[in-house]
């Protein structure tokens, strides 16, 4: 979708308001009367087939929307009479008649058809408004039934009850792998339903968003609202549907996270869900292995600042600790902007409750089969240090002095293989790492994080313990 083509629609739409020529659609005007014409009342609009009646009425769009290929006058002004017959029909649309409701679905067919990503429509929605109108929006998005595109998914047979389960049970990491692989189906009077309702009553729309709880029709919802629907998100209680507008969805909303705008709608989001049962499956599901996204760390980090212990509590334990040296410096960035917010005692909450879960991991000992070729580096690096870096002088000291002793005893205990030993005595040296962090983080405006990982420098250690760290492409030669 170019964005002249959007350009081109909002003014099209806005002179199509006005006084002018009006002319009837032929791909609409077979349909009406064929509607008009009948005496008892139909059940259904076949609106695929309709819209692309339309598509195949007015080509020139196609080259537009898809291009940006500007179409010659005479298109043009066909474009406008068109959208301006069924802007007229559609303030004029009333109940009181036989197969109204049809008529007002092939109406908003039509106009969404004649639009670019719904750009027209948004422009003049106001000039739709009236509580008739209103209603029987609310009726059609209320008593919709979205599924699967393209009918039943075989990788999910039963996708509307695994989404629903999901839900339920508050997981959204499996929420967050199902979505990019399923799209809702689409139907143009739908959408078209849905940007009327959010242009003009938002508040309605949510409600019945939240009374369905569908997360294809959410999936659908925010598919209509495109950038818009995280911002909508905000008024919508339902905890799978803001989930979903800041997901990635096929065909779903092209926001530019790169934006501090992105940022602070992220943020409060986070905040509104922090209310609920959902926090702990958002925190598995979006920060389980923060990458170097900084707008969504920031969010995180400044949710946080307004939140409780127990919200942070979440986050640390939903991190992941195996193999997460590509997590340590955006973790970093989350705690170290948080920590510039609050209390220094508050601070130091945080810095207790990350050191108390890398203490019970401390580097998966007692997992099987878990072996350390070489001194690792994990997700809470940075807090970890932060908290040694809050003992007095002596303490930070005396603890340096035990690790470094028990390095260097390592030899007088007993291991069942090579293996095992050289695993204890990187596990040692990855907290020692830390201590030694810390002593920089009291003195001097260190990184956050601490030095790259290198091999021993004595010779002996080199050729005693095999070495190999599998964060770098080549392991340094011994």
């Amino acid at each position: 979708m170019t964005l002249k083509a959007k350009e081109l629609a909002r003014a099209t739409f806005r002179m199509a308001n006005g006084v002018g020529p009006a002319e009837q659609p032929k791909s609409l005007q077979q349909f009406v009367s064929q509607v008009r014409s009948t005496d008892g009342p139909l059940s259904t609009l076949d609106t695929q087939s309709l819209a692309q009646s339309v598509y195949a009425e007015f080509q020139f769009l196609g080259p537009l929307v898809r291009d940006g290929i500007m179409p010659d006058s005479a298109s043009m002004a066909r474009w406008e009479a068109a959208v301006r017959w069924i802007l007229t029909g559609l303030r004029n649309w009333n109940s009181n008649k036989t197969n109204a409701l049809i008529e007002l679905q092939a109406l908003l067919t039509s106009v969404q058809a004649l639009d670019a990503d719904s750009a027209g429509l948004e422009n003049i929605a106001a000039l739709l408004d009236g509580d008739e109108m209103e209603d029987a929006l609310l009726g059609l998005v209320e008593n919709a039934n979205v599924g699967p595109f393209g009918g039943v998914d075989r990788r999910f047979p039963n996708l509307a009850q695994d989404l629903k389960v999901a839900t339920q049970q508050g997981e959204y990491r499996g929420l967050g792998y199902i979505l990019p692989q399923v799209m809702p189906e689409f139907r143009s009077d739908l959408s078209a339903a849905v940007i009327l309702l959010w242009k003009l009553v938002p508040g309605k729309l949510a409600i019945a968003v939240s009374k369905k709880d569908e997360v294809l029709f959410s999936m659908f919802v925010c598919r209509s609202l495109r950038e818009n629907a995280a911002h909508f998100a905000l008024d919508v209680p339902l905890g799978s549907f803001k989930f979903v507008s800041i997901s990635d969805i096929p065909c779903g909303p092209k926001i530019d996270r790169t934006t501090q705008v992105w940022g602070d709608l992220l943020r409060q989001i986070l905040v509104q869900v922090a209310e609920t049962s959902d926090w702990v499956g958002w925190m598995l599901a979006l920060y389980r292995s923060p990458h170097s996204e900084s707008n969504a760390g920031s969010a995180l980090a400044d949710a946080l600042v307004d939140l409780e212990e127990g919200h942070w509590f979440a986050f640390v334990q939903a991190l992941s600790l195996g193999h997460s040296h590509a997590a340590a410096g955006p973790v970093a960035q989350i705690m170290a902007r948080f920590a510039s917010r609050v209390e220094a005692s508050k601070a130091k909450i945080m810095w207790s409750i990350a050191f108390a879960r890398w203490d019970e991991w401390n580097y998966a000992k007692g997992e099987q089969q878990t072996y350390l070729f070489a001194p690792a580096s994990c997700a809470l690096d940075y807090p970890v240090s932060m908290y040694y870096s809050q003992l007095s002088g002596p303490e930070l000291d005396k603890e340096d002095a035990r690790l470094t002793k028990i390095v260097e005893q390592i030899e007088q205990q007993w291991f069942e293989s090579a293996s095992d030993l050289t695993t204890e005595r990187n596990r040692l040296l990855s907290r020692l790492r830390l201590v030694r962090h810390a002593m920089e983080l009291r003195v001097s405006d260190a990184n956050l994080l601490p030095p790259a990982i290198q091999p021993d420098a004595a010779p002996y250690a080199r050729l005693r313990y095999l070495y190999y760290d599998i964060h770098h492409r080549e392991s340094p030669s011994a």
